[in-house]
């Protein structure tokens, strides 16, 4: 039985969206657990920024710190993901078995 090709390159570049690289290596419970993990992370921290109730800093001084979480947020996430596809991909190129849940 012939396998198809099984690009790590691919893999990294589909973390770009956190969870696709997973589903590409076909872990898909771990792909739906990075994905709406990196989006609750990013609407904990706008929450905590602009409650209405307490304004903690000016509006000016919220909307800094929510684009550096932001990106600190995503970058981590998709360096997390990247890393993960990538590393599994390269098993599954080898010819190795992986576990669907298993990390790195």
């Amino acid at each position: 039985m012939q396998t198809k090709p099984h690009s790590v390159f691919l893999a990294i570049l589909l973390s770009i969206v956190p969870g696709a690289g997973q589903a590409y290596n076909r872990q898909y419970v771990k792909g739906l657990l990075i994905a709406p993990t990196s989006a609750l992370l990013f609407i904990v921290v706008k929450k905590l920024l602009f409650r209405h109730d307490i304004l903690l800093v000016s509006a000016a001084q919220a909307m800094q710190v929510l684009f550096i979480s932001m990106i600190v947020f995503i970058m981590g996430t998709m360096t997390f993901a990247a890393i993960d596809a990538g590393m599994i991909a390269s098993r599954i190129k080898r010819g190795e078995a992986v576990a669907l849940g298993k990390w790195f």
